[in-house]
């Protein structure tokens, strides 16, 4: 099984390692979405094998 965490404010740094290294920016994918979101949709994430996943 994968273990995937909720998102927390502890995680944005380790997220936005991923979300941030490329152009064009989706907002869809700005931290503060992903954690203000998450309480809706029960986002969470895990890294693996170096790629960010989130499960929504």
């Amino acid at each position: 099984m994968i273990p995937f965490k909720p998102i927390e404010i502890g995680d944005k740094a380790a997220i936005e390692s991923f979300t941030l290294r490329y152009a064009p920016a989706n907002c869809d994918l700005a931290f503060a979405n992903m954690y203000c979101w998450q309480f809706r949709y029960r986002s969470s994430w895990t890294v693996i094998d170096d790629f960010l996943i989130i499960r929504l």
